[in-house]
């Protein structure tokens, strides 16, 4: 039998004359069950002076919070919205207990504080759901750390309906390649007789299937991958024992294109040295469990990031640990060959030679790189070496054009909750969401990008205050080869919080617009045809077109060496005006339009023209 319980999150418990108050947390009280909001006493304690709770019997420390008896006082329940669900309406007197009679009246009988029955004696039967059942002083002297409230939750003997809840789906944007796996938590007071999810394809006729497995509560389906843009609907149906009957709201999602992408995190280089603990999870090289439904599923400070990915529905992560080597060409299951991205986070120990050579023949041949440092001095592990020399040590300034400050460069250690970045950048915005707040560093180290070393090195986010050029930067990309590489100098953008035990952690990855830019940086890294690039961007040496799409829209952004925009436009091929910007980088174009357009550039340096081949849904073909 699967019992309902009921939840009462955010619910509120509060007290007058002197006001004290009471929020619960996630908490399930269970059917026809106690739940005692003791005052100041752990519950072995509690049990210890009023005798052991019965299994169905919550018990909740309030640590001094409520109730505080002293005469005088009347309480109330309110659930999550603030609306009144039960009030005991007496007054109470200091030393004694308040016992309700049946749970559907609002009668009260008072007795002395030493015949209380926490947790049993509620006359119940009557359906009415979760009211105060009893309150009591403690008796004698220096025992008020007893007092309590009790609450009862009063199902009564009839059978109820199923109950539909979190109805949820992995991944959220399932693709063409994999099936979508529906979850939802369904309870009933008797027994679950039947279950079915009913599905349909683009409004047609519904499918049913029964669920795939049960885990507690929690049922599981699957629906199989369909067409790019097919559209998939469903909604569940439940019968308990009793043939009572539970439908779920309805839902539906939209199959994406078939991209996969393998990203490998780092484990090599001492990143848990100190109080450092940059690990997706302590499950090696798979993360477990292999499907998570939250971002505590897995246990490591950047688990958010692997999170992140995987739930967008594209992306499979593994981690390097700690025994093995970096290695590009060689028939291993966690060669770089295998990878589409490698993230190093923070890295304690240098590269070998090999390793670098590794690392950069992976980028040149198409691979993406990010590299996170941190301030200069970040030594975790006392070996001489930081994040910015390793990074520096590693090539980055001469082959990508991204230097690292250490001793003597400017702003090597700074904190920062910076603004100074375009919402239209085409790197930082993307597939999951558009940056509209800061970008954190909490000591990090500001980049300085070479362009004469690698003319397609490009700052994104700048310290606050600062010139967007080529100093003072907080985010860069850069290609090399035929690969893409990204930078940032501070790790706390990527630090979840929920690293293990001992470690002081701090969650920037919740802070500002962090997540959304890590994550459509690492997206970039790809370098995909669903990105809207089928070819090249047009990278020459004084100017580029960097193409992107997010929301079904083209996004054309210009960046060149030594001249400015002053207005992109889009002309159809009758020299029709269908977009025009002035003072901007970037121009967007809806997703609707097909077939031959052109793109005007108008920079300080003369005209540029470009073909655009528009082939919908934000894709393309770019030329000169």
């Amino acid at each position: 039998m699967l019992l309902a319980g009921m939840n009462i999150d955010k619910w509120t418990i509060k007290q007058w004359n002197s006001f004290q108050t009471y929020t619960f947390g996630d908490i399930t009280i269970p059917d026809n069950g106690y739940l005692i909001l003791g005052r100041n006493a752990t519950k072995s304690e509690f049990e210890a002076h009023w005798g052991t709770f019965g299994s169905n019997v919550i018990y909740v420390n309030s640590f001094n919070n409520c109730p505080i008896i002293n005469g005088g006082e009347t309480y109330a329940l309110y659930d999550s919205l603030d609306t009144r669900i039960d009030t005991t309406y007496l007054i109470m007197s200091s030393g004694k207990c308040y016992q309700r009679g049946e749970t559907n009246t609002n009668n009260w009988t008072e007795l002395s504080a030493d015949s209380a029955n926490p947790g049993s004696g509620a006359l119940g039967g009557h359906s009415v759901g979760v009211v105060i059942t009893e309150t009591s002083d403690a008796p004698g002297s220096g025992n008020f750390i007893y007092e309590f409230i009790e609450l009862y939750y009063d199902v009564g003997t009839g059978n109820t309906p199923p109950e539909i809840h979190n109805v949820e789906q992995h991944p959220f944007n399932p693709p063409s390649n994999r099936k979508a796996i529906i979850r939802a938590n369904i309870t009933d007071d008797y027994g679950i007789a039947s279950d079915t999810l009913y599905w349909n394809l683009n409004g047609g006729g519904f499918y049913k299937k029964s669920s795939d497995s049960i885990n507690t509560t929690y049922f599981y389906y699957s629906v199989d991958q369909e067409v790019e843009e097919d559209t998939i609907t469903y909604f569940i149906t439940v019968w308990d024992d009793s043939n009572e009957v539970a439908v779920s709201d309805t839902y539906s999602y939209t199959v994406t294109d078939s991209n996969h992408f393998n990203v490998l995190f780092d484990f090599t280089k001492e990143e848990t040295a100190g109080e450092a603990d940059w690990i997706i999870d302590d499950d090696m090289p798979e993360p477990y469990p292999l499907t998570p439904w939250d971002q505590e599923d897995w246990l490591g400070a950047i688990s958010d990031w692997g999170y992140g990915l995987v739930r967008e529905g594209h992306f499979s992560v593994k981690t390097l640990p700690p025994d093995s080597s970096i290695t590009y060409g060689e028939a291993t299951p966690l060669d770089l060959s295998n990878f589409d991205i490698f993230i190093v986070c923070e890295p304690q120990n240098p590269f070998t030679l090999s390793e670098k050579t590794a690392i950069f023949d992976f980028v040149r041949d198409g691979g993406g790189l990010f590299m996170v440092g941190d301030h200069y001095l970040s030594d975790r592990n006392s070996n001489g070496w930081d994040s910015p020399r390793i990074w520096n040590d590693l090539g980055a300034s001469d082959s990508f054009g991204i230097h690292f400050n250490v001793s003597g460069d400017p702003n090597n250690n700074f904190s920062d909750n910076s603004y100074n970045y375009s919402a239209t950048d085409s790197v930082i915005s993307g597939n999951f969401g558009i940056p509209d707040d800061y970008y954190g560093y909490w000591g990090g180290t500001a980049m300085t990008l070479y362009p004469g070393k690698n003319s397609y090195v490009m700052g994104h986010i700048w310290k606050t205050g600062s010139s967007q050029g080529n100093y003072d930067v907080m985010l860069a990309t850069a290609r090399f080869g035929d690969g893409r590489v990204a930078g940032t100098g501070d790790s706390s953008p990527i630090d979840d919080g929920t690293g293990n035990p001992g470690n002081t952690l701090y969650d920037g990855w919740g802070d500002g617009s962090d997540s959304i830019i890590i994550l459509n940086t690492t997206y970039w890294l790809c370098a995909v045809s669903s990105s809207g690039i089928l070819e090249d961007n047009i990278e020459e040496e004084e100017e580029r077109i960097i193409v992107s799409s997010m929301d079904n829209n083209l996004i054309l952004t210009y960046s060149s060496n030594n001249a400015r925009p002053g207005q992109l436009s889009i002309y159809d091929c009758l020299g029709r005006l269908i977009k025009n910007e002035r003072n901007n980088v970037s121009i967007r174009i809806s997703g609707k339009y097909q077939g031959i357009y052109f793109l005007i550039v108008i920079d300080t340096n003369g005209i540029h023209r470009y073909k655009l081949n528009l082939f919908g849904g934000g894709r393309c073909l770019l030329s000169k």
